[in-house]
């Protein structure tokens, strides 16, 4: 909690290295806390991109992804592959960037039709 708290009062590459610790901390804990883990590296990866620090963002999201994916959250999943396909697109991976897209387009039969 005293990481996420001192991570609102900072700029943003602090708050993202501190973000990413209260990340690790909350997967360490007994019992494991695998959603507020991957919460809060979704948070830090929002301030790596903040700073610019693309290849940061994409690992803190791809790590939130493994623990979102298959548990039926597919906006979070969708979130989070939109997310990656553009920093891909802005790293110039252009075959991750069509295989995030890909993951998005393909799976909308599990959605209702507002999607």
């Amino acid at each position: 909690a005293a990481l996420v708290r001192c991570s609102t009062e900072v700029a943003n590459l602090p708050a993202a290295v501190l973000l990413e610790q209260a990340a690790l901390a909350h997967l360490r804990a007994k019992p494991r806390l695998s959603r507020k883990c991957a919460f809060f590296l979704i948070l830090a990866g929002f301030r790596y991109t903040q700073c610019g620090l693309r290849s940061h963002a994409t690992r803190c999201y791809s790590a939130a992804l493994s623990a979102y994916a298959g548990r039926g959250w597919f906006h979070v999943e969708d979130h989070i592959r939109v997310f990656l396909g553009r920093q891909a697109h802005q790293l110039g991976r252009p075959l991750a960037t069509v295989g995030c897209f890909l993951r998005v387009l393909g799976e909308t039969g599990h959605q209702a039709p507002e999607r």
